[in-house]
């Protein structure tokens, strides 16, 4: 607690000075000063999660050479209160008592804690005094090793101390030497320490625990008074935090968080670059990075693709998570003697690469322990990246991300080659296959491959494949007039003539696929150039939501083939959609906008949402609504919450037009997604996503991605449909011959 004597002789005498000095008064010297305020930014506002908090005292036991960490988090009951603040603050801003969003800061109550444990070396009093509580003292001025001069230290910035207020208003600590029969004990409160002017006037009054082992030493954390608002994360996420945030090898260092020991949950992995004889016992490789010519130094990685499906074909019930990865998780990882360093990032990876949809399952670990040696600090405050304008940085990153877009490369040679198996053995693909059995060999050949096109991205057990396949298939199968006629042995005199004249229409009716497949090249044209803008104009300058909202309401089939039959409010026939966007007030119907000199509308905060509706033309009370947001700024989770409000007013319109009649609302929510989300709302998004089922009727589709399916699916199916007129036009160079003639 601080001490209120001291601090009131300070105020008072501070008062006296100012008193004392008029503008004319000449001072010897200046002294700088840290506010308090100091501790908000480098606390509460660096370390807004409870893993971030964690994570520093974590570090904070490796150095002080303990050999485990014990932390115990109450979730339940923390889970308990803070639902209880909520409902009281809901009440209180009901009756106009308090101020929306204010629960966020309230503490949870004081005996509700959260304890840190290690078996270090400890602290004693002198210890505490001239090395923990000096904010921001870089310890590896005087020795990059622990004390033991086993480890080379994490810590570098001398802010960890601080973590506790990211999570807590009170942060007590207790430490104790070895050889010694007294702890010391204090405790940081951040409510009195906001009361003093200045941090370095701020003081904790001291305890000594007497009647210690001699033996024993340790550091004991607790954190009290709770921060509602960054205690959000369950048991999972918090220890999924920890294992990313530490790469520790061997068995001398462990964390446990609640008596579990902390490791990443396991998974199946399909694939691992580089090959398993380039890599060590421990399944790393060594690379180099250059530094201009002129400096160079190495790094160990390994780049691992997360199984989409079980490998050995079993029913995926043995608890290895597969599938894609969260948005948060994708990309390299960057450690530095042990410790996260930077990442997940996808770095420089362009969106428009080969097999770029692959990112979605992969994960980079790379060990560059050299950054961390260097005199100038590399590493950002907050973990989450690498300072730029660094020679050396930059070339770290250049080096990961052409190790990663080549892994990329691999993986997708090994997709084919198991999408290859996959669809010959697929129980699935031989049904479709068997009800057209009048393909052409060539076309069938065809097909097959474009269906290992589709499996390679998607796989044979995805929702995508077991849609697209059949109709990919049926529109290939021009002959089957043709075929059944042979079936039915009609006389087999003008079978030669039929045959040719069927072929002639086969030829017609794939020239005029290949037509319509020709015109949607177009649309992906057009939606890749959308793409290749928004990321050239990343966070910044002018906006495309007009753009995109033109072209998909033309090009419906961009979000999905099967909405090629749909009708949007401006087509013929799309009564429903009309009326719909007439109601809702929304696409051409909503209010106008005062726009600048440039045709933007003046006040992007206030426009009027971009969307539209689509509806069968077979069943009008089958709707989708589509909301589009520029792709240049990232989605955020209240994006997805507007989405859910316009579907909810769509099915309660179709259910009082339609009756009893079922009815089926579906939503796709268009934008593009933040590789690194920082900020809550679009955290709030991603953890949406990953917990987003088959059976959730709506779908959040970054534009990249959206991209990379229409290309899979059209560009693809162009390349088949001119393989195929080949064929036709090869079959139909000798003349037809006549009943007469074979006669």
């Amino acid at each position: 607690m601080v001490d209120q004597d001291v601090k009131e002789d300070g105020v008072a005498k501070a008062q006296e000075v100012a008193l004392a000095e008029t503008a004319e008064t000449r001072l010897a010297r200046f002294n700088l000063g840290i506010a308090t305020g100091m501790l908000e930014s480098l606390g509460l506002n660096m370390y807004t999660s409870i893993g971030k908090s964690l994570s520093e005292f974590v570090a904070n036991a490796f150095d002080a050479d303990a050999t485990e960490v014990r932390i115990a988090i109450p979730f339940e009951e923390i889970d308990q209160e803070r639902s209880k603040l909520r409902e009281l603050a809901k009440a209180e801003v009901e009756s106009g008592i308090r101020e929306k969003f204010t629960v966020l800061v309230d503490p949870l109550p004081v005996n509700v804690r959260i304890s840190i444990a290690d078996d270090g070396h400890g602290m004693s009093p002198a210890e505490i005094r001239d090395k923990l509580l000096i904010v921001s003292r870089n310890r590896r001025k005087t020795s990059s090793c622990s004390e033991s001069g086993q480890r080379h230290v994490m810590g570098r910035k001398g802010l960890g101390k601080l973590a506790g207020f990211g999570t807590a208003e009170r942060v007590t600590i207790r430490s104790k030497r070895a050889g010694v029969t007294f702890a010391t004990q204090f405790t940081m409160d951040f409510r009195a320490i906001e009361t003093v002017a200045h941090l370095g006037s701020a003081q904790f009054q001291a305890e000594y625990i007497e009647d210690q082992e001699l033996s024993s030493h340790g550091t004991v954390i607790v954190l009290e008074s709770l921060r509602c608002d960054s205690l959000k994360a369950t048991h999972n996420t918090v220890r999924d935090v920890l294992a990313q945030n530490f790469a520790i090898q061997g068995s001398d260092f462990s964390v446990f968080l609640n008596d579990e020991k902390v490791e990443e949950t396991p998974a199946e992995y399909e694939f691992i670059y580089p090959a398993v004889d380039q890599r060590d016992e421990d399944g790393y490789s060594d690379a180099t990075v250059e530094v201009n010519e002129m400096f160079s130094f190495p790094i160990r990685y390994f780049v691992r693709f997360q199984a989409r499906d079980p490998v050995d074909g079993s029913d995926g019930s043995d608890g290895l998570r597969r599938g894609s990865l969260p948005t948060a998780l994708r990309g390299a990882r960057i450690y530095c003697h042990g410790r996260l360093a930077a990442g997940p990032t996808l770095l420089s990876l362009h969106t428009g690469m080969h097999n770029f949809h692959s990112q979605a399952y992969m994960e980079c670990v790379v060990h560059a322990d050299e950054i961390d040696k260097q005199l100038v600090d590399h590493i950002g405050t907050n973990r989450a990246d690498l300072k730029g304008d660094s020679e050396l940085v930059e070339a770290l990153r250049d080096s990961i991300t052409e190790i990663m877009r080549i892994a990329l490369y691999e993986h997708s040679k090994f997709r084919d080659g198991l999408a290859a198996i996959q669809v010959e053995n697929d129980p699935g693909t031989k049904m479709i296959l068997a009800m057209l059995p009048d393909l052409s060999p060539a076309v069938r050949d065809s097909s097959k491959k474009l269906l290992q096109t589709l499996a390679s991205k998607h796989s044979v057990n995805s929702e995508l494949y077991k849609q697209i396949a059949p109709l990919l298939l049926q529109s290939m199968n021009a002959g089957e007039v043709l075929a059944r006629l042979i079936d039915l042995e009609h006389d087999p005199k003008s079978i030669p003539v039929l045959a040719h004249n069927f072929l002639e229409l086969a030829k017609i009716e794939n020239s005029d696929v290949l037509k319509l497949y020709r015109g949607r090249r177009r649309g992906i044209v057009g939606l890749r150039k959308l793409v290749d803008e928004a990321r050239a104009n990343w966070k910044k300058g002018k906006r495309f939501e007009n753009d995109l909202h033109a072209l998909l309401k033309e090009n419906p089939w961009l979000i999905g083939p099967e909405f090629s039959r749909f009708l949007t409010s401006d087509k013929p026939l799309g009564d429903v959609a009309l009326a719909l966007t007439e109601r809702l007030k929304v696409d051409h119907c909503a209010p106008s906008q005062a726009t600048d000199e440039d045709g933007e509308i003046a006040d992007q905060d206030t426009r009027p949402d971009l969307v539209f509706f689509m509806t069968d033309c077979g069943d009008p009370s089958s709707v989708v609504v589509v909301e589009l947001k520029t792709p240049n700024y990232p989605l955020k989770f209240e994006h997805l919450t507007q989405l859910r409000q316009y579907m909810m007013h769509v099915e309660e319109w179709l259910q009082s037009k339609y009756g009893q009649q079922p009815v089926r609302v579906r939503g796709y929510l268009i934008g593009d997604m933040d590789p690194s989300p920082q900020a809550v709302g679009a955290k709030m998004l991603s953890k949406e996503i990953d917990t987003a089922g088959e059976l959730t009727p709506w779908r959040v589709v970054p534009l990249p991605a959206l991209l990379e399916t229409a290309k899979t699916l059209h560009l693809d199916a162009i390349s088949v449909a001119e393989a195929n007129e080949k064929y036709l036009a090869e079959e139909l160079n000798s003349e037809p011959v006549s009943s007469a003639k074979s006669e």
